[in-house]
């Protein structure tokens, strides 16, 4: 059943007139006439009586017609949704964010997503081992955080957003900011405070070489609560300055270099997607929008 015969049956039913139906639809009276008979034809059932120049819809008819209607606009609800998907403007997605991602690039992408319509995200916030273990089971479809060095056989691809700094954040008037230089060493006597758990050191080489072992008295996915540890405390505060901008300018906080190694101490944050899977055209949108986000982080 062609949906142009249910788009001239519809027609006809709400002008009642043959002459009036088939000038809507561009047609010739000729070929409505010919288009409901088919129709008719097709479903062994008469939709219309037709009376010299009077037009009337059976009872089967009127209901056929609810249906048919019903199929139209779902048609168009499909072909909207398609033609959104296409631009990347709606649809759902998952996604897997360290942290820092979260802090940093979730906000923006959402604003600009969310009035999109039938868009939807489900974002989980969680450390590099279970966003991979997540994306290999497929139930995210892109996870951004920090750079692994994982081998060419990995089923990952790999896209960086952003290379970022680490720094030790302390409160202003911390007493390691009158040091000339700091060693691992002189941090022995402040706490120590982390967003990822000690035991996940060794997914982010960059750090066991840039960052004492000292066991963090807190590791917390929470930057509002680290900031404010800091603030109010002795405690040490190893991050990107990304993480304490808002304690940074309004100077609660202050940040002092990793200065123990003679390379810059630093991390790549990335997004990391199934090699053997499409991205979606909304993914390929947010991923779009990430880097960009990510050039604004390295910049700012």
């Amino acid at each position: 059943m062609e949906t142009r015969k249910l788009q001239h049956a519809v027609m006809l039913a709400r002008m009642l007139n043959f002459t009036k139906a088939a000038e809507a639809l561009n047609l010739t009276q000729s070929a409505l006439s010919r288009s409901i008979q088919s129709l008719e034809d097709e479903c062994q059932i008469r939709l219309f009586d037709r009376n010299r120049n009077v037009v009337s819809i059976t009872p089967v008819g009127r209901e056929f017609i609810r249906h048919a209607e019903a199929v139209l606009r779902n048609e168009a609800e499909l072909f909207d949704m398609v033609g959104r998907s296409v631009r990347g403007e709606g649809g759902s997605i998952a996604l897997g964010m360290m942290a820092l991602a979260a802090r940093t690039i979730l906000a923006p992408m959402m604003i600009e997503m969310i009035g999109k319509a039938g868009f939807h995200a489900d974002v989980v916030i969680g450390q590099p081992k279970r966003l991979l273990a997540m994306l290999i089971q497929e139930s995210v479809e892109i996870c951004v955080c920090t750079s692994l060095d994982l081998p060419a056989s990995s089923p990952f691809s790999c896209v960086r957003i952003a290379r970022l700094p680490l720094a030790l954040i302390v409160r202003a008037g911390h007493a390691i900011t009158q040091l000339d230089r700091i060693l691992p060493a002189d941090l022995e006597s402040y706490p120590i405070l982390r967003t990822r758990p000690f035991e996940f050191d060794h997914d982010m080489p960059t750090s066991v070489e840039a960052m004492p072992l000292k066991r963090p008295a807190v590791s917390v996915e929470d930057y509002d609560v680290l900031m404010k540890i800091t603030a109010n405390s002795d405690a040490v505060w190893i991050t990107s300055p990304v993480a304490a901008r808002e304690g940074l300018e309004n100077n609660s906080l202050t940040q002092v270099p990793i200065s123990w190694h003679s390379h810059r101490a630093e991390f790549d944050m990335s997004a990391y997607y199934l090699k053997r899977r499409t991205l979606s055209p909304l993914a390929e949108r947010l991923l779009d929008r990430m880097c960009s986000l990510g050039n604004d982080l390295q910049s700012a």
